[in-house]
């Protein structure tokens, strides 16, 4: 089978890259695939191709993109948070644009456990449901997306809610540091000022003997900020280097016992790693997916995000390690489970697509 994979991959997201390799570890365990039949559309192919081990092609190379799905069996649009209009209405237009070229080229699209919404337009919901009523097959990462698809009228009862592609990984064993470690994930927010926040809180943490590690998921934007904390937090903590990779993030949450994250991806990667996570709520979709793990009660909203809030959170969170960890490795199997069926789902649903069309050819 050969693959065209649509995203928001090949941009310096650590928390995008790990879903495209979560997604490819699970359809490679479910489906004998090599390199040559997979092909990405990317901001950077090269960067692409190296990380991943796949075809890639850029992404805003129109006949390039064309001639991609049209070699392809299937396009698969996701996962992250694609199909939405609050950061941005050009990319959800592009998205849907990629979705529509595959229909019109006769392919079959599969939308991979997405996060749909917020659809904040009338014509945003109006072009997301046309250009999903003919899916092959839709998941996605939450009971709330699937809600949001059907608040916008896709009447179809064949949609599966699973989890982010992301908690197929497996981090590599780490030594356990000698003092307790609490790492920290931010991200710029207009009205937040996440430096400052995030280098008082280590300021904190550490005169309580606490090692910080400061964990960048965008570069350059994340890098940057880490960088000016790390010096505001005069000594404090220390900035670990990405580069937008999604292996250098997830072995640097592997090395903390707590995660304070601004950001999804990090929360998700702090749980596959066994730390114990702390989610700033900038978004719905941190309190969900916190709320899925089991930890509501470790969510700060973000006008509550002060470094004495979070410090507190992280202390709290420290004190019952054990029992936190033992909750998480129960939750994040039987969510690394369910990224493994998903993408067999995803492909059996192809495939028998596939032989309809062979036998009435």
């Amino acid at each position: 089978m050969r693959i065209a994979i649509s995203g928001y991959y090949g941009f310096g997201n650590a928390g995008d890259e790990a879903v495209l390799a979560g997604m490819l570890k699970a359809m490679r365990h479910a489906a004998n695939m090599k390199a040559d039949d997979i092909a990405v559309l990317s901001g950077n192919p090269s960067s692409t191709a190296s990380e991943h081990g796949v075809r890639a092609v850029p992404r805003a190379a129109m006949a390039q993109v064309k001639e991609a799905i049209r070699s392809a069996d299937v396009l698969i649009s996701g996962g992250g948070s694609l199909l939405q209009d609050v950061t941005s209405f050009r990319s959800l237009v592009y998205y849907l644009w990629v979705i529509r070229m595959a229909h019109r080229l006769r392919r079959p699209v599969a939308v991979y456990a997405q996060g749909i919404g917020p659809l904040r337009r009338p014509v945003s919901r109006w072009m997301v449901r046309r250009s999903l009523a003919g899916a092959a097959a839709i998941s996605v990462r939450d009971e709330g997306s699937a809600s949001t698809l059907r608040a916008i009228g896709l009447q179809r009862s064949d949609i599966r809610v699973t989890s982010d592609p992301a908690f197929a990984l497996v981090p590599n064993a780490v030594s356990g540091a000698s003092s307790p470690t609490v790492g920290i994930a931010p991200r710029p927010w207009p009205g937040f000022d996440s430096e400052r926040i995030a280098a008082e809180t280590a300021r904190g943490l550490s005169r309580r003997g606490i090692t910080v590690v400061l964990i960048p998921m965008q570069d350059p934007s994340d890098e940057a900020l880490c960088a000016a904390a790390a010096g505001l937090s005069d000594g404090s903590a220390a900035h670990v280097i990405c580069h937008g990779q999604y292996a250098g993030a997830l072995a640097a949450c592997s090395g903390v016992d707590v995660l304070i994250g601004m950001r999804l991806h990090a929360l998700i990667m702090g749980a596959i790693c066994g730390a114990a996570p702390v989610g700033v709520s900038y978004d719905p979709k941190v309190a969900a997916l916190m709320g899925g793990l089991g930890f509501s009660d470790a969510v700060v909203e973000l006008p509550d995000a002060t470094p004495e809030h979070l410090a507190k959170a992280a202390l709290d969170a420290l004190g019952t390690l054990d029992e936190r960890r033992t909750r998480l490795t129960t939750v994040v199997d039987a969510l690394r489970r369910e990224a493994f069926a998903n993408a067999g789902y995803i492909l059996d649903r192809i495939n028998r697509i596939g032989a309809v069309r062979s036998e009435g050819a």
